[in-house]
């Protein structure tokens, strides 16, 4: 295979590494196309975003807007885990072919497996910059976020761990690997920031803080559009809208929500419960069984719909267990929708002046979780506030993050 050539007029080359699965779907592929938001329309980034896994069936190059978009082909899942190295030399290798060493490269990864690959890549181009975001960890979505429990199993004995605490001891040393051999961590929230410190050491020069951000909305129904779109999906005129966005999974605290509404329902007659996103419908539908009338599941809508959506309700809900810096409640923040959250990981410290209960991680404890929940939206809802129109100088607008998201790159 010959060397693709093309003449570069760039201060840097910037390589997005993605993969295509479930999360690209979802908040990274939200992150990775907020990258290429930022970065399309500047002079001295030259682009290429690098998808993993793709559904071609041969290493394919496709240029758009000024922008590379390089597709490997995956391999048959029964083989991934015996040719994943080979794999990983084999992108390596091929990427020689598109790159050009005498402009420095930078290669930003958003996956904690993808170990491997730097490593390759890192071997192949050692002038390159290697940069890693942290979207999750592990641990956190099979700990449900505990941390408390996670720093339990990693200063424990070993003799103590049984092996589901092992298996999650030596995937924090593989992580712990991985972000010390890079340059450069981005982490998306303060809470995250304090972890790569203390139990990960990863020393304060090598962190980049940084958040998420999105375009603030053009424009917003008034009140009078905002009735009208109520009726024509059927929605009563004084009923009460609670809004949930996000997949339908157990560390969304799925489950939590719908029998918090139950306890709503018996003091708020005219409340709704509305959930976008899709999931297992399955697991959640029995749950629904004493109020089906008052609550739907709108599954995943399209950004006009979702748009709507957001104008159309009275308070937002996010029961998760585990986030960094989550897309949905910057989008409740945007639409001025008051936010009702957990405090776990990294949500806390987003919800501002918004409510927030504990998460208690004591066996047994749900219910007061629950019943915190159905309190803490029953008083949001009682304030029937005024919604909070954000301005440009708002630190989740989208411009704002690109001018940090720029003034990083070129500084590498």
């Amino acid at each position: 295979m010959e060397k693709w050539i093309e003449i570069i007029i760039a201060m840097k080359q910037i390589y997005l590494i993605n993969t295509r699965n479930r999360a690209a779907s979802y908040g990274i592929g939200t992150y990775i196309n907020q990258l290429i938001t930022c970065l399309c329309q500047t002079a001295s980034l030259y682009l290429t975003v690098v998808e993993l896994d793709s559904d071609e069936k041969e290493v394919t190059l496709v240029k758009q807007d000024n922008i590379r978009y390089l597709k490997f082909p995956q391999i048959s899942s029964f083989l991934y885990n015996t040719y994943t190295d080979r794999y990983n030399r084999n992108v390596a290798y091929l990427l020689s072919l598109f790159v050009d060493e005498k402009i420095g490269c930078i290669f930003h990864f958003n996956y904690l497996h993808h170990a491997s690959l730097a490593r390759c890549i890192k071997s192949r181009f050692p002038e390159a910059s290697i940069i890693l975001t942290i979207h999750y960890f592990n641990w956190c979505l099979l700990l449900k976020g505990n941390t408390l429990l996670f720093r339990e199993i990693i200063y424990g004995e070993k003799d103590e761990r049984n092996d589901f605490e092992q298996m999650i001891y030596m995937d924090f040393l593989q992580d712990k690997s991985f972000l010390n051999g890079v340059d450069k961590v981005i982490c998306l929230s303060q809470y995250t920031y304090k972890l790569l410190n203390n139990e990960y050491k990863i020393p304060d020069s090598k962190i980049v803080s940084m958040v998420n951000g999105i375009r603030l909305p053009d424009t917003l129904l008034n009140e009078q559009e905002c009735e009208n779109e109520k009726r024509k999906m059927a929605f009563g005129k004084d009923e009460k809208v609670i809004l949930f966005v996000g997949r339908l999974d157990e560390i969304k605290g799925v489950s939590l929500i719908i029998q918090a509404f139950k306890g709503i329902r018996e003091k708020l007659p005219d409340a709704h419960l509305l959930l976008v996103g899709d999931g297992n419908y399955d697991k959640y539908l029995p749950l629904c069984r004493d109020c089906f009338g008052k609550i739907t599941f709108a599954g995943k809508v399209d950004k006009e719909l979702l748009s709507v959506f957001y104008q159309i309700s009275d308070v937002g809900v996010m029961a998760s267990f585990h986030e960094q810096c989550s897309y949905v409640a910057i989008e409740m923040m945007a639409y001025g929708i008051p936010l009702v959250g957990t405090d776990t990981t990294g949500l806390k410290e987003m919800l501002e002046d918004e409510c927030y209960i504990s998460v208690e991680y004591i066996e047994g404890k749900k219910d007061l979780i629950m019943n915190a929940l159905t309190e803490n939206l029953l008083t949001v809802l009682s304030l029937n506030r005024h919604k909070r129109i954000r301005d440009q100088s708002w630190k989740y607008n989208i411009e704002n993050v690109k001018l940090q998201l720029l003034s990083f790159y070129l500084g590498m």
